[in-house]
Order: C-alpha cells, then structure tokens, then sequence
C-alpha cells in the first residue's frame, strides 16, 4: 500500500506499475511465465513466446485528477487515523455516520487545517441535531472548510467517517499529453536502462475522465517511440501498441 496506515486506501506505486504491465500484456496477447521487479528499468519478463524483455512501466494521469484523487484520499486516510486515534472522536462516532462533501479540492497547505476542523466538528458538535436527510453547509465557525463550500450529512448508526468532494473536470487533452511526456521522458532516460530488448509501457488510469478517449487522441498521434524496442498503451477497455 501507499503507507502503512490501516486506513490506507491507495496502493503504492511498484504494485501500479506491476497492474499495468501484466494488463496490457495480457491485452496485447503477450503472455508473461514469469515478472521480476527490479530498478532501471522497472521489469524483467519471461514471456512464453518472446524470451525475456526488459520494461519500464508508468502511470499516465492529468494533473487536476492526480491532485483531487490524492488530495481527497490522503485526507479520508489522516482522518481515520485520528478517529482511531483519539477516544473522544470515536465515541462521537459511535452512533453516527459522518460525510463530509467538499466543494473544492484543498491545497496542499490547506490540507492539514481542513483535517483539523473535521475532526473538532466530529469534538465539539451535536451530531444529532445534524439533518439526516440533506447536506448541511458548514458554519464559518470553520473557515477552511466553509471556504471550500463543504457540507456535512450525518446518519444514525455506526459506520465509517467519509470525506468526498463535488469537484470535477475531465478534458481528454491532459492525459494524452501526459503519456506524451512520459514517453519522451522515458526516451531520454533509457540509455541509463540495462537489459534487451527494452520495452515500455504506459497506462493511462485517470479516475476522473475516460482514459479510452485520451488513448484514441494517442493512438492518432502515432507518437515516436525510439529507443524503445515496443510501446504498448493501455487504458480503459482499449491498449495501442508499435510496432
């Protein structure tokens, strides 16, 4: 996982890179006896047919995306964490189910403020008295989160503590020019890789958009893909290789 936190919910990035290269194998109906992960490049294979390859792996994703996934997911983490961590908020949250829909994604120095006035709403307030049938905006008593037009709903009956956000935008442009950049970075960087042939593989995986739209936009482009002896591209429901 990201962290060792129990309450962790992503996954660290040598098991993302591992994901992405066994599905766009698979897709592109290669078939791998055996992975070994191992630094520069990220993958030795032993495909049944092919021999061994070498294979730098990376995750494409548009900035806005990456920023509103991690952000929101590291918050809903910490404040498991400290729930867990203090018997005063557990208790609060005994019997109620807490969500706190934010408006807006924080910035990274705002992020630890809104953490804060989460957890002394769950201290301080009555939850009872929280309507049970619609979100509530939070009162300026708690700025950061009422600048980030939060709202609060909370239900009888124990459950865990939630935090989402409304905010959203999806353009196909920021992911294909990602995987653009990741592929020119990794061009640069390959005369630094041992082992041959060298492959690289891309997956587009944002959580916020259609990746399989980006990857059309990609596959168009019919991008360089030199050193690299194969690209292979994979996103949604759809993978792209060269050659």
């Amino acid at each position: 996982m990201k962290s060792p936190s129990p309450n962790e919910i992503q996954i660290s990035q040598k098991h993302k890179e591992l994901r992405i290269l066994t599905t766009a194998l698979i897709r592109a109906d290669y078939h791998p006896i055996s992975i070994h992960s191992q630094e520069r490049p990220d993958f030795a294979v032993d495909l049944k047919d092919e021999g061994t390859i070498y294979v730098e792996v990376a995750e494409a994703i548009g900035e806005a995306s990456a920023r509103y996934h991690n952000t929101i997911f590291d918050l809903l983490r910490d404040l498991r964490d400290a729930v867990d961590a203090d018997s005063q908020l557990a208790s609060a949250l005994a019997n109620h189910y807490v969500t706190f829909t934010l408006g807006d994604v924080p910035s990274k120095t705002d992020r630890t403020g809104a953490l804060t006035e989460m957890t002394r709403f769950i201290a301080n307030e009555d939850l009872s008295a929280y309507d049970q049938r619609r979100l509530t905006p939070l009162p300026q008593t708690y700025p950061i989160l009422a600048q980030l037009s939060s709202r609060v709903i909370v239900i009888p009956g124990p459950g865990p503590v939630m935090v989402t956000s409304t905010a959203h935008a999806f353009n196909p442009d920021d992911l294909t020019r990602s995987a653009l950049g990741i592929l020119t970075d990794k061009g640069v960087k390959a005369a630094g890789y041992t082992g041959s042939p060298l492959w690289v593989v891309i997956g587009m995986t944002d959580l916020s958009g259609f990746p399989d739209m980006s990857l059309d936009q990609f596959a168009s482009i019919n991008p360089r893909f030199a050193p690299f002896a194969r690209l292979i591209v994979t996103a949604d429901t759809k993978f792209f290789t060269r050659p």
